[in-house]
């Protein structure tokens, strides 16, 4: 090894620690850094975290510098499109192939590239029936569930589908043993250990009554950790869960003559929106009883690590009859804090009139970049730096989110039908 080599890694050694600290800080305080498990009662965090942390760090980083020194040296690899992907193996280069839809009538499940909008899958449903609500795991596993028609109560099954490196869907399994009723809207942990999902629970000699619940679960096990019961009269909008199956947030919204028609209510009734943030301690709470973070209901995405959601947020007074409004708005898709509310950071800006803006959100789930569908376009944003960037691939309009009563009362659709 020459002179000049040990020089160079000496500088990178030094490189390497200094990004180690920067790293270690960047994980305790990014939106993106998962969350981390809670101290048992009556222990402290382990002192010494930071520092094994940032020592193992840059032993990794020296290793590497070692390596990229000494390899390409002895093997005589060292091209320039080896250097171009090492530059460029960022979050960027790690951002899922392909996104996934539900649809509403007919029920399907698309699987498309995100980068040119191309159908590549059509997944049938097991057994038939139909396919509900959908979340996305990791990159390229998706969880959809399906309803079946039972003796008794109707059931819904969460599935895992899997897809290759062609957009095909290589895999279904049933996970978990299923849970009453419909499940309407979902949000899977990246390691696929928790669940949240809305259901609604059909009974009554001829299913004219129902009760609706938010809940949070083990998915392989079905055990509920919490639940939130959902009035009669509260539509969910939206829901999202933490990477860590800590926390979920739900948008939500009413009418004031609940019972009545949907074109009724919007004609007639005052709306009341609101955004909420659940924790097991508040197990048991209707959802209209629980603390409201925001007086909206948007699509919503929570960071991995919970403190920061993403909203789709209306800016100026806020009307109890939106829908009246044919003028223009503006909208923020914002960064907000979860534990005050308050908006950290503004990623976008749109004008449009409040009862045709209607766009869907799907977090990327190693986070650090989020999808957005608007109509029949696709977008893409990095949550770090607020790069908005248009898409070239489209997908077929996704029917629109009976959100806040921006719904057409004879086509319907689903909770959060974007996935990524």
């Amino acid at each position: 090894m020459t002179a000049a080599e040990l020089a160079t890694i000496e500088r990178r050694l030094r490189a390497a620690y200094a990004d180690a600290a920067a790293f270690v800080q960047q994980h305790d305080l990014h939106a993106d850094a998962p969350a981390r498990p809670a101290s048992p009662p009556g222990r402290g965090a382990p002192g010494p975290r930071i520092t094994l942390a940032a020592l193992a760090a840059a032993a990794a980083v020296l290793l590497i510098a070692i390596t990229a020194v000494i390899v390409p040296r002895s093997l005589n690899v060292g091209s320039q499109g080896h250097h171009a992907r090492a530059a460029n193996g960022g979050p960027a280069a790690l951002l899922p192939r392909y996104l996934m839809v539900v649809h509403t009538y007919p029920w399907r499940l698309d699987v498309r590239n995100v980068a040119t909008g191309a159908l590549t899958a059509d997944p049938a449903v097991p057994d038939g029936d139909n396919w509900d609500a959908l979340a996305a795991q990791g990159p390229q596993t998706f969880i959809a569930s399906k309803t079946e028609l039972e003796l008794g109560p109707m059931r819904s099954y969460f599935y895992r589908l899997a897809v290759g490196s062609h957009g095909q869907v290589t895999s279904i399994r049933r996970v978990g043993p299923g849970v009453d009723g419909i499940v309407d809207a979902a949000a899977v942990t990246p390691d696929g250990r928790y669940v949240g999902y809305m259901t609604e629970i059909v009974y009554g000699p001829h299913g004219s009554d129902s009760r609706g619940e938010v809940v949070l679960a083990n998915l392989p096990t079905g055990k509920v950790i919490a639940s939130w019961p959902v009035p009669v009269s509260d539509e969910i909008a939206s829901l999202s869960v933490d990477g860590s199956g800590n926390t979920l947030a739900v948008s939500a919204y009413s009418y004031s003559n609940p019972g009545v028609g949907t074109n009724a209510q919007i004609a007639h009734g005052d709306l009341t929106q609101w955004t909420s943030v659940l924790r097991p301690a508040t197990s048991g709470t209707p959802l209209d009883r629980l603390p409201r973070l925001l007086p909206q209901a948007g699509t919503l995405a929570l960071s991995p690590n919970g403190r920061i959601l993403y909203e789709f947020l209306q800016v100026g007074k806020i009307s109890s009859q939106p829908h009246r409004d044919k003028n223009p708005v503006t909208f923020h898709l914002a960064a907000v804090s979860t534990r005050t509310g308050s908006v950290i950071r503004v990623l976008h800006t749109w004008r449009a009139v409040w009862g045709d803006f209607v766009p869907q959100l799907a977090p990327g789930p190693a986070g650090g970049y989020l999808l957005m569908a608007e109509g029949a376009s696709l977008a893409r944003i990095n949550t770090t730096t607020g790069q908005y960037t248009e898409l070239s691939g489209t997908v077929p309009e996704i029917p629109p989110l009976n959100l806040n009563g921006k719904d057409n009362p004879a086509q319907g659709a689903d909770i959060d039908p974007l996935a990524w």
